[in-house]
This record gives C-alpha cells, sequence and structure tokens, in this order.
C-alpha cells in the first residue's frame, strides 16, 4: 500500500467521530463547512493522525481556506514517533491587508529552510501539496501551490532529531490551534508503483453512502432492515440502531448510492471505507472488510484485518482500509466498477 490517510469530511464528520478515527481531534461539535469543491469540510483545532507506518519519504496534499490571516503561525508538523522532525509553517506577512506564506522548516522554532513567495489570500481555497524526505544528510522536500511548484532542495538536513524517517502528521498551531479551514488530505509514501508514489495533483474525496441491503445479510439489526441501522447521516453515527454479531464468518454486504459521472472528471485514485465499531461486552473480536462486485458471484474479503477490544459506545472506533485496485478487476477503479459495487464485512474468527 502506499496511500496511508484519505480524509475529505464527507461521512462521520464531526468530534465524537473524528475523536474515534485519529490519535487526537479536536474540533468543531456542529456541522462540518462547505466543502472546497463540493461536499463538506472541517475548521478544526487539531488533527494528529495515528502512526502511518515509518517511511523515509512522503506526500501529504490538502486544501485549505483561511477566512481571516491570524497573527498566530499554524503548523503541519512531521514526527518519527513522540519526535518532530520538520514542518511547514504557515506565517502571516506584511501589513494589512496581510497575506500569508507557507515557509519549510527543519526546527521551527529556528530559521526556514525554505521560505514562500505566493502570497495566500484570506478567504480563498487553495490547494497545498509537500513532498519530503526524512534525513539527517540526504533529506529533501518540495512545495507546490495549486500544483505549481514553490520552492525544492535535496542533499539537506530534514530531520530534526537526527534519525531519518516519520510516520506522524499533525495539523496544529501556536496554542495547538490550527482553526482553518481544511478539505480534501491525502497522506502516501513512495513505496509503490506509479500513480500513486508522487503527488497526486489536486485532488477531491467524496463521500457515499449505504442505500440498501446487498447480496448477503447475516448480521442482526438492532431493529428492521440492517441497512436501515448503519445509513447513517454524515453528521453523526448512531448508538441507538446498529447491527451486530458473534459468529464467525458471517457476513453483511450492503449497497450504496451511486456518483454521477460529472462528480468525478478525472481518475478514481482509491477508494476507502469506514466502519465505526464496539463491542457490547468486554473482549476482543476481528473483522475484516468484504467487497463483491454486482455482476459477480464471488465475494473478495480484504486481507487488511481489524482487531476490536473494550466495550460500549464509548469504545468506539473508526477503521479504515483503502482500495487502491478493483479487488474484482485488480486494476484500477473505474466510475462503473465502483457503481456497481457492494462493501460490508466479516467476522473472523479469534
Amino acid at each position: 500500500m502506499t496511500l496511508r490517510m484519505i480524509e475529505g469530511f464527507e461521512l462521520g464528520a464531526i468530534k465524537t467521530e473524528l475523536e474515534d478515527k485519529y490519535a487526537y481531534y479536536d474540533g468543531s461539535t456542529n456541522d462540518a463547512e462547505t466543502g472546497r469543491l463540493a461536499g463538506r469540510s472541517q475548521d478544526f483545532i487539531q488533527l494528529l493522525t495515528n502512526s502511518l507506518t515509518e517511511q523515509n519519504e512522503w506526500f501529504i496534499g490538502f486544501g485549505i481556506r483561511m477566512n481571516t490571516l491570524p497573527s498566530t503561525k499554524k503548523y503541519v508538523d512531521i514526527y518519527r514517533g513522540a519526535a518532530r522532525q520538520c514542518s511547514l509553517v504557515f506565517e502571516r506577512k506584511g501589513a494589512a491587508p496581510y497575506y500569508m506564506t507557507i515557509d519549510f522548516y527543519r526546527d521551527r522554532d529556528s530559521s526556514a529552510l525554505a521560505v514562500g513567495t505566493t502570497q495566500l489570500a484570506a478567504a480563498t481555497w487553495y490547494y497545498i501539496e509537500l513532498y519530503v524526505k526524512v534525513d539527517p544528510s540526504a533529506g529533501a522536500y518540495e512545495l507546490r501551490i495549486n500544483e505549481i511548484q514553490e520552492y525544492q532542495a535535496s542533499g539537506i538536513n530534514t530531520a530534526l532529531s537526527g534519525t531519518a524517517g516519520a510516520d506522524i502528521f499533525h495539523w496544529t498551531g501556536a496554542g495547538g490551534i490550527w482553526s482553518q479551514l481544511t478539505d480534501d488530505i491525502y497522506i502516501l509514501d513512495s513505496t509503490g508503483t506509479a500513480p500513486l508514489n508522487d503527488f497526486l495533483g489536486d485532488s477531491h474525496i467524496i463521500g457515499i453512502t449505504i442505500s440498501g441491503n446487498g447480496n448477503s445479510i447475516e448480521w442482526t439489526a438492532s431493529s428492521g432492515a440492517n441497512y436501515t441501522c448503519i445509513d447513517d447521516a454524515w453528521n453523526a453515527y448512531s448508538t441507538a440502531d446498529y447491527v451486530h454479531s458473534n459468529i464467525d464468518n458471517e457476513l453483511d454486504l450492503y449497497t450504496f448510492n451511486d456518483i454521477a459521472a460529472i462528480d468525478v472528471p478525472g481518475d478514481i485514485r482509491a477508494v476507502q471505507l469506514t466502519a465505526f465499531c464496539a463491542l457490547e461486552t468486554a473482549g476482543s473480536r476481528k473483522f475484516k472488510f468484504a467487497h463483491m462486485n454486482e455482476g459477480a458471484t464471488g465475494v473478495n474479503i480484504i486481507e487488511d484485518e481489524k482487531t476490536i477490544s473494550g466495550a460500549g459506545a464509548n469504545a468506539a472506533k473508526g477503521e479504515t482500509t483503502i482500495l487502491e485496485i478493483d479487488p474484482e478487476t485488480g486494476i484500477a477503479w473505474t466510475l462503473s466498477g465502483l457503481n456497481s459495487s457492494q462493501f460490508g464485512f466479516k467476522i473472523i474468527p479469534t
């Protein structure tokens, strides 16, 4: 896998749900804001990823819109474990009317390695992409704004700790406050094959929701049809209705609402599945995501096993898996292939 994270704030996108997906999240408990191209974005306070598995080279992309230009600095910090390695810093400059630039630091408490020249205005969306190789001697970086190179360098020290590698990303700021409209985040490493080992360019994340029961319904609904128990609106999953199972190999599949061709003008780079899970009683259970094409007879079980521990709604965990290729065809996703897909989950024996 090369894509490690996708977040468009389209589904399960307020404070409670995002706290269940990430190592740390703090933000609004209300509805998200209007998105960059469509859908929704978030004006969160902080977002700290889980460990995405240590690698030396990373690409990240995200949309940002500053409704006002704050006097406090905003950071995207890159860590190896608990050690900060390097940072993108959004800094207000000039005199009223102010502007912001994006500068690159090894140590954001010292001098910048690169100072941006593009003047970012308030109330305007920009798509930011960073390539960074985190290494104490052979490091490199390149920043792009709206797909145009802002700066780049190589053969330098980009590892503040003195050790190569990074695995955690933190949107934060002075006083721990990021608080800028953010949308369409991707994070990938460089271990895979093209095109998923390079800048993806301006990317748009679309959320799709469950529309009905699929070809296999074996889990038990809390009430009514299975799909109506988990077709929650974007802004909250429900702890009052759900599907549940404690029987090995039980499989549920669901149909999803189609995406219109007009909403997908480019290639589909990947599909991310998300499930919010909890145990009814203390213990541990495993599951895997599943896929089936409506024109096929076989079910594709995704080999990315998930373990859920704890008990009760307060122990809920947002689990995701990213499918870079269509499991049915073994090649890149097409819109027709996605629209004819069913997705679900299967209990795995412990």
